[in-house]
Parts: structure tokens; C-alpha cells; sequence
């Protein structure tokens, strides 16, 4: 499955998340497909990993929250899952330049 079938109402369905009025691409993600979601009037971000790659993005959901309990500012993680076996995961929408 190419990024070009990903449906991201659908992957967010699947996590649960409703509401939802927009769901735009964003280009620069380097392992994920990225959409910038709007929802209850707030901006979060949708990350889609490929194929097969949940524990990935498990490390990453559990390195963001100890990052946060240490009082390091990273985005919140809302909603995870999987959605055809593409692991996913709403955060908070951060504005700005990435490191790389």
C-alpha cells in the first residue's frame, strides 16, 4: 500500500477520533506519512507508520511520555493505534522548523 491509499479519516476512525473537519497532507516526514488534522478547533498531527512498524511506534509514544514527566516539552500523544496494519498516532500540533 502506497501513502497515496492511506485514507486518513479512516486511520483516525480507527483510533477513535471524531469530530474531525480537516485532514491536510504535510511533506517532510521522513518515516511517516503526515497530515496536520483540525478537531474541536485545536491542530494536531497525525503520524502513519509503515507496514509492520507498531513496535517503533510504541518506543516513540513511551519515549514522549517520559520526556514529558521530566519536563522536557514534546508533543502530547492523544490517540494511538493501528489502522490496516499501519501503526498511528494523533499528537498535539507543534508549529515550527523541524531539527533536521
Amino acid at each position: 500500500m502506497s501513502e497515496a491509499d492511506l485514507d486518513p479519516m479512516a486511520i483516525l476512525g480507527a483510533l477513535g477520533v471524531s469530530g474531525v473537519t480537516a485532514a491536510t497532507p504535510v511533506s517532510g516526514g521522513w518515516d511517516t506519512a503526515i497530515w496536520r488534522v483540525d478537531c474541536g478547533g485545536k491542530a494536531y498531527a497525525l503520524r502513519v507508520f509503515r507496514a509492520g512498524e507498531d513496535k517503533t511506534r510504541r518506543r516513540e509514544v513511551e519515549v514522549m511520555r517520559a520526556a514529558a514527566a521530566g519536563g522536557i516539552s514534546v508533543p502530547t500523544v492523544h490517540a494511538e493505534g493501528s489502522w490496516r496494519d499501519r501503526p498511528a498516532m494523533l499528537l498535539s500540533w507543534c508549529a515550527g522548523q523541524t531539527w533536521g
